[in-house]
């Protein structure tokens, strides 16, 4: 057992994965704003596909999205963005992995 965090800021659109991935661990996302003094006031449109149909969800205030162990999720992208936002990965796991659809290892989050 064990956790592991991704702590990104992110101040500008941008996809932040790619290619659609699972664990073998549970994962929570968490998009939050900025201010650490107001974490609600949120200033960006997020998109996420999640499960096997690749079903997309708009995210435009603070969110947590919990994966179970196998669930398929990503691309996550930044579409919009006017003022800061935080974006925590909270992983059940002492080392971050990811497994893609070719069932080979996936890089963590790389923004542009």
């Amino acid at each position: 057992s064990g956790t592991t965090l991704g702590y990104h800021c992110i101040g500008e659109p941008g996809s932040c994965v790619d290619k659609p991935h699972a664990h073998d661990h549970h994962e929570l996302l968490c998009f939050l704003g900025g201010d650490p003094t107001n974490i609600n006031d949120f200033g960006a449109e997020i998109r996420i596909c999640l499960g096997e149909e690749q079903e997309e969800y708009i995210i435009t205030s603070p969110t947590i999205v919990s994966l179970p162990p196998g669930l398929k999720h990503c691309p996550l992208e930044v579409t919009k963005c006017t003022k800061p936002i935080v974006f925590l990965e909270i992983s059940t796991t002492k080392e971050y992995t990811a497994t893609g659809e070719d069932g080979r290892r996936v890089d963590q989050f790389s923004p542009e």
